[in-house]
C-alpha cells in the first residue's frame, strides 16, 4: 500500500524532504525527454490539455482529455494521477531511489496551520540546496506567490462541497451535487460544475497561478508541478466526503461505472474504467493518505434534499426560476452589483410551502481577458460593510477558471461560457430572520480576489433565483 502525505507535514522540519528531493529529479529527468515519449513531462500534461495542434500531436496521443464540468471529473483525474505517479515512481526507482514512493498532497484547507495558505517552500525557491536550478519552481504563477504570499481564505475553504449529500444531480435543475452533473464525456463544453470542482478545486488553480499563470489554463496546469500534489488533495477531499456517510455515496449507474479513459500510448498505454478506480486503496490504485481530516461536517437541516446520485427519471424536488437579472454583470478589478427581480413561484407545490432550497445560479460567465482570479458573491449586503462583517453575507465563489476555454466559438464549442450554482437556503434564512430579505428584488454583488491592474473582458450574462420544494 503506497502512502500519500501532507506536504507541510514533510516540510515541517526540512522544505527538502527525501520525497519532495526525489520528485524535483523525477521531475527534471522527465523533462528532458522527447515530448513524442508517454513518459516525458511535455507529454503527460498535454493529457490535461495542450495549445499544440492536432495534426502536430504524436500518434494515438489522449491530449486535451481532462474532464470538467461533469461527474467525470473526479475519477478522470484519479486516473490520471496514478498514470503520472507511476511514471515518476518508476524513474525515481530508475534513479536509484525508493521504490514506495507516492505523491503528496498539498492541505491548504486546515484552519489550524496558516502556513499551509502558502506555496510549499520547496516549490517557490529558484535553486536546490545543491546550487543548481530547481525543477519545481516556476515564475508562471500569481503575483507574490513565489514570495511565500498567501493565498485568500475563502478560496480553500471545503464546508460548501462537503456539505453536498448527492454526488451528482440534474444540471437543467440547478442542482449539480458534489462531483458535477450528468454528462457525456466533457472536456471544456460549457455548463455547471460540481462544488468540489468549483472550490476548492477551480479557486486554488487561480489563486496559485493568478490571470495569466499556467495554473489558471487548462492548457498549461499540469507543466507546473504543483498542479499534481493540488490534485492529489482534491481526491484525499473525494475519500473524505465519502467517510463522512449520512448518504453520501458513489453513483451507481452503469453511464459512469463504464465509461473508460486512456492515458499515454504504444507500450505506456493504460485504459481504465470509472468501475476500476472506485476504491483508492484497492489495486490497481492501492495507495492511502495520511489524514482524512477536513472541516467539521454540518448537520442536515430537516427536510434536506432527497438522494439523486442514481437519478434515473421524475425527480420528487420540483425546481422553479422565480427571477432573473435584467441586464449582464461585468467582472472587473473592483466590485460590481446586480438586481435580480423576484416573483412569487407559480408551481402550486412552491405556493402551498416554504421553499426548502433556494438556489442562486450564475450563468454564460464569459471572457477572454481576466481582472482576478475568483469573486465572491454576496447577497444583499449593505453598501460599504466592513470586512469583518462581510462574510455573514457570503453566498460563495465564482472562479475564473475555465471561463476562457468555456468561452470561446468554434465548431466544436458554442461559447457560452460558465455556469455556477450556489445554494443559499441557509443564507436566504438568516437573512429573513435579520429582516434583511426582500421578497420583490434581490442584491447579488461581485467582489474580486487578488484582482489584476487590467480590467479584464468577463461578464456575467445573467443571475437567476430558483426555489425548490417536494412535491
Amino acid at each position: 500500500m503506497f502512502e500519500r502525505r501532507d506536504v507541510w507535514v514533510l516540510s515541517a522540519n526540512d522544505p527538502w524532504d527525501p520525497i519532495l528531493t526525489w520528485y524535483a529529479r523525477a521531475v527534471q529527468e522527465l523533462r528532458t525527454r522527447l515530448i513524442s515519449d508517454p513518459t516525458s513531462w511535455g507529454y503527460l500534461a498535454a493529457m490535461h490539455g495542450t495549445d499544440q495542434a492536432t495534426g502536430t500531436w504524436p500518434k494515438d496521443a489522449p491530449w486535451n482529455a481532462c474532464q470538467h464540468n461533469s461527474w467525470y471529473f473526479l475519477p478522470w483525474h484519479r486516473m490520471y494521477l496514478h498514470y503520472f505517479e507511476t511514471v515518476v515512481r518508476q524513474t525515481i526507482i530508475q534513479l536509484g531511489g525508493p521504490a514506495d514512493w507516492a505523491l503528496p498532497y498539498w492541505d491548504y484547507s486546515d484552519t489550524t496551520r496558516l502556513s499551509v495558505l502558502t506555496l510549499p517552500t520547496a516549490f517557490r525557491e529558484p535553486s536546490l540546496p545543491s546550487g543548481d536550478v530547481n525543477p519545481l519552481f516556476v515564475s508562471e504563477r500569481a503575483k507574490g506567490i513565489n514570495a511565500g504570499g498567501t493565498m485568500p481564505k475563502p478560496v480553500v475553504s471545503v464546508t460548501a462541497a462537503m456539505n453536498e449529500v448527492d454526488f451528482s444531480n440534474q444540471n437543467n435543475q440547478g442542482l449539480v451535487g458534489f462531483g458535477g452533473p450528468i454528462t457525456g464525456w466533457n472536456h471544456d463544453a460549457p455548463g455547471g460544475m460540481g462544488a468540489l470542482e468549483l472550490r476548492p478545486h477551480g479557486t486554488v488553480h487561480m489563486a496559485v497561478g493568478g490571470t495569466t499563470g499556467w495554473m489558471s489554463h487548462f492548457n498549461t496546469a499540469a507543466l507546473d508541478p504543483i498542479f499534481w500534489l493540488h490534485h492529489a488533495n482534491i481526491d484525499r477531499l473525494w475519500e473524505a466526503w465519502l467517510r463522512q456517510g449520512v448518504g453520501r455515496a458513489n453513483p451507481t449507474k452503469p453511464a459512469w461505472l463504464n465509461m473508460q479513459f486512456t492515458f499515454g500510448s504504444g507500450p505506456s498505454l493504460l485504459t481504465m474504467s470509472v468501475a476500476d478506480v472506485r476504491d483508492a486503496s484497492a489495486a490497481p490504485l492501492s495507495y492511502q493518505y495520511t489524514d482524512l481530516n477536513v472541516a467539521a461536517l454540518a448537520p442536515l437541516t430537516a427536510g434536506a434534499l432527497p438522494h439523486a446520485s442514481n437519478f434515473d427519471g421524475p425527480h420528487n424536488m420540483l425546481m422553479e426560476l422565480v427571477g432573473a437579472s435584467e441586464q449582464g454583470v461585468p467582472l472587473t478589478n473592483t466590485a460590481s452589483s446586480v438586481v435580480v427581480p423576484l416573483n412569487a413561484p407559480a408551481s402550486p407545490g412552491l405556493l402551498q410551502q416554504a421553499p426548502q432550497t433556494v438556489q442562486l445560479k450564475i450563468e454564460n460567465v464569459r471572457g477572454s481577458e481576466l481582472a482576478a482570479a475568483n469573486y465572491l458573491v454576496h447577497v444583499n449586503m449593505p453598501a460599504g460593510a466592513p470586512d469583518e462583517e462581510q462574510q455573514a453575507y457570503e453566498a460563495g465563489v465564482v472562479t475564473m477558471f475555465g471561463v476562457r476555454e468555456t468561452s470561446r466559438v468554434d465548431d466544436q464549442h458554442s461559447g457560452s461560457g460558465l455556469t455556477v450554482v450556489l445554494d443559499i437556503t441557509d443564507l436566504a434564512r438568516r437573512l429573513q430572520q435579520a429582516d434583511n430579505w426582500n421578497a420583490q428584488r434581490l442584491h447579488v454583488t461581485f467582489t474580486p480576489l487578488q484582482p489584476d491592474e487590467r480590467g479584464g473582458n468577463v461578464t456575467v450574462g445573467r443571475v437567476s433565483v430558483l426555489f425548490g420544494g417536494r412535491v
